[in-house]
């Protein structure tokens, strides 16, 4: 190592500071200029007094310079841990280089502050969860530098500047959306506080489905339906949504229904999952099935207070093989809870059952309340709800509207709870109850829920109405819901530049070849306005145009999309709706027509591919172009080259005719000659004649297609009806092999139960004849006596 890279320390110098600085040296003498510290080889600027040095061992090491002359060389102070040094040259180690203190105002302090706050909020932490001492160790292992405020900074300062920016975004994003749901619910918690939630539902600008709270707040007033009316145009005059014509989504409580009227929020849909919850605790009070859940309930709640039989029943599981699950306790407020226990204790039956027959288990009376019956009916309950909890699973999403799903969910249900000539008793009348509180809950609303179907990729064939009519009239529903939405219908702007007056021209040259001057034209009919100049374009070729045929009105173009649209593939259940519908309105859809051939012609130099491109965006209908023009332009040039035909781009509502033109000889050339239309004609007529033949192809087509699809149809109903039959033998199979193997665990219990019998009888007897003998015992010796 050189010279200038050996740091010196001055021997001369009496301060306890210079064991931690040095100079180089600079021909062959000490560089006094700056001083070189020894731990991070920093230069200090030295001018004859030590305050700098001491300040930089403070300020960067944490190394306080004692003034005595007495005390130890140095002492390390830290704020969070002492930092280890050196037994032999007193030396701070390199860890020590990392723990000088985080200035406040630093981005590494801010950054960690404002990270403690949204931890706070997001997971809903007290402020004294920064006083606790794991979470000063945790930030100490992961920022020794960063010491933690005190918790009236985030109370004060923290959580508030992140509810204003977190308020200005909602704010925004609110502003920018069409359309916004809310929904409203009351809750009461541990301290009996009673609140009031309401979270605002709507799809962003990238058709992703955004959830907010807009309020949690104690709600003090009676709960009735005025109360609650006002309380929701409060908060939709707060967040400025009232002019966005928010739905409104609550439970079936009847305050909810009439806030939703009295604050005018239309549509009110009902909380399906709630829905489902009140029908399945209706089914749950049929007297026989709330005895067995009584009965389940009373045995569950024995093995939850006895540690004994919990240790038991853990043994046998393992030596049957069966889950180490802990047995279930339902609530009284959700139905699924009770599915759960229902099939939580199916599941461990066996191992129930056994721990109740040991004789480690002084009491055995819970389980002699169980029947056959009992046991039997247990898994027919769990076959019929299971439905039920699947549903309220689905309904639980909150990546995807779940407004569609409601009819299909309908359907599905009514079809499972349809009466069946083999169930059971008990399950008929369950599912009498589930229909009695479940059918008519949505009648009001039928419409709106099918058309949600219908605009869901995944249910948009409606393949859960059995009417044909009745999917048909949906999408009519629909197609006029599309044309008051864009007003009355209208003529669409497609025509191209000059049609109307080129037709007008048209419409005036036949008449003139078919009646001469007899029949007067248009500018004759009105006295008073001065006749209509011509074009030179209008009296070149003006008779040659034919009429065009009307353009599409917006009920047309709406059916065009919609026929479209019921013949696409459906999208898989497993897809994301939102954003099949983002796809399909960010691409355009292309189709090509042929042209036909040219005919032969002198060479004028337009030997480009003769095809038309229509591309049409979003939210217009498949267009076809017309070619009677160019067809009538080609009789009238005769031996001239045919016009290329234009290129049709579509963007938004209106059409552009882009294409290129044949230099078209002066008056002077074709004026004077006489017009060879024949083979103009013919030709016309030809092309006429096959569109007419494409035409009926694609009916034909079209025709094909259809009772393909009626074939289909019956094919998967047939399939369906076998399939269900199939279903209900193997049903009725495994119920017989279910009621023949709770007979035989029945017979084994009752078995066991005489064994047991017998050895107690047993042994009472041999312990009435021990006593007998000890009291005969006691007899002789009293006698003896």
């Amino acid at each position: 190592m050189s010279d200038a890279e050996i740091i010196y320390s001055p021997l001369s110098f009496k301060s306890k500071v210079w064991k931690h600085y040095g100079f180089y040296k600079k021909d062959g003498r000490l560089d006094k200029t700056d001083a070189i510290c020894k731990m991070c080889r920093a230069s200090v600027k030295y001018t004859g007094s030590t305050t700098n040095l001491i300040s930089h061992l403070k300020r960067r090491h944490g190394v306080v310079v004692e003034a005595s002359a007495s005390a130890p060389a140095f002492s390390v102070s830290c704020s969070d841990s002492p930092v280890a040094t050196s037994s032999k040259s007193g030396e701070k180690s390199i860890e020590s280089f990392f723990h000088a203190p985080l200035a406040n105002n630093s981005a590494r302090c801010t950054a960690i502050t404002d990270a403690i706050a949204l931890f706070i909020c997001k997971d809903i932490q007290p402020y004294s969860v920064t006083e606790n001492e794991g979470f000063k160790h945790l930030l100490h292992v992961l920022e020794p530098r960063y010491k933690i405020p005190n918790r009236k900074l985030f109370s004060d300062k923290q959580i508030p500047a992140l509810y204003d920016k977190v308020r200005r975004e909602i704010e925004e994003s609110l502003h920018k959306a069409h359309r916004v749901a809310v929904t409203v619910d009351g809750w009461t918690s541990c301290a009996t506080a009673s609140y009031v939630t309401v979270t605002a539902h709507y799809i962003d600008d990238g058709w992703v489905l955004k959830n907010h709270v807009l309020q949690t707040r104690v709600f003090n007033e009676a709960h009735t339906g005025n109360n609650l009316a006002i309380l929701l145009q409060d908060v939709c005059r707060e967040w400025k949504i009232e002019e966005k014509s928010p739905a409104l989504v609550t439970d079936n409580a009847r305050n909810m229904i009439l806030a939703g009227a009295g604050a005018k929020m239309d549509p009110h849909v009902r909380c399906i999952a709630h829905t489902l919850n009140l029908a399945s605790q209706k089914a749950f009070k049929v007297d026989t099935v709330s005895e067995l859940v009584v009965k389940v309930r009373k045995l569950v709640s024995f093995f939850h207070k006895s540690p004994k039989a919990t240790d038991v029943l853990r043994e046998i599981q393992t030596q049957l093989h069966l889950p180490n699950h802990k047995l279930i306790h339902d609530v009284s407020t959700r139905w699924n809870s009770t599915l759960d226990m229902l099939e939580r204790f199916w599941e461990q039956q066996p191992a129930v059952l056994n721990t109740l027959l040991s004789r480690k288990i002084k009491r055995r009376e819970a389980m002699a309340s169980l029947t056959e019956d009992d046991m039997t009916l247990i898994p027919e309950i769990i076959k019929l709800m299971s439905p039920l909890k699947v549903a309220t699973t689905l309904l639980s999403e909150e990546k995807n509207p779940t407004i569609s799903i409601i009819s299909p969910i309908q359907a599905k249900l009514q079809r499972q709870f349809q009466p069946d000539e083999s169930d059971l008793e008990v399950i008929s009348h369950m599912k009498d109850r589930f229909r009695q509180d479940f059918d008519g809950r949505y009648t009001y609303l039928e419409g709106t829920l099918h058309c949600a179907s219908a605009l869901d990729p995944r249910f948009k064939d409606l393949a859960f109405l059995d009417d044909s009519d009745a999917k048909d009239m949906v999408f009519m529903k629909i197609t006029t819901e599309v044309v008051q939405m864009n007003g009355e219908e209208e003529v669409s702007d497609t025509a191209m530049p000059n049609e109307d007056q080129a037709t007008g021209t048209l419409e005036e040259d036949q008449t003139a070849e078919t009646e001469g001057d007899k029949s007067p034209s248009k500018e004759d009919k009105t006295d008073d306005a001065p006749p209509k100049k011509k074009t030179a374009m209008d009296q070149m070729f003006g008779d040659f145009l034919s009429a065009r045929p009307p353009a599409k009105t917006i009920r047309e173009k709406a059916k065009d999309e919609i026929l479209k649209y019921r013949e696409r593939d459906t999208l898989g259940l497993d897809g994301d709706v939102l954003q099949w519908w983002r796809l399909q309105l960010s691409g355009p859809h292309v189709m090509t027509y042929p042209n036909p051939a040219p005919k032969p012609a002198r060479h004028w130099g337009y030997d480009q591919p003769r095809a038309v491109v229509v591309t049409c965006g979003q939210g217009s209908a498949q267009r076809e172009a017309s070619w009677k023009w160019y067809g009538v332009m080609d009789a009238a040039l005769g031996s001239k080259p045919s016009i290329t035909p234009p290129v049709l781009i579509q963007s938004g509502d209106q059409d552009e005719a882009v294409g290129s033109s044949p230099s078209v000889p002066g008056p002077s050339n074709i004026g004077g000659t006489k017009r060879k239309r024949g083979s103009g004609e013919s030709e016309l007529l030809s092309y006429l004649r096959e569109l007419e033949e494409r035409e009926a192809k694609r009916e034909e087509e079209a025709q094909l297609r259809e009772e393909r699809r009626e074939r289909e149809f019956e094919e998967r109903e047939r399939r369906k009806e076998e399939e269900r039959e199939r279903r209900i033998e193997e049903e009725r199979r495994e119920r017989r092999e279910r009621e023949e193997e709770a007979r035989r665990r029945e017979e084994e219990f009752r078995v066991r139960m005489e064994m047991r019998d017998e050895e107690m009888r047993r042994e009472v007897a041999a312990r009435e004849e021990r006593l007998l003998n000890l009291m005969e015992v006691l007899t002789k010796s009293l006698i003896n006596k």
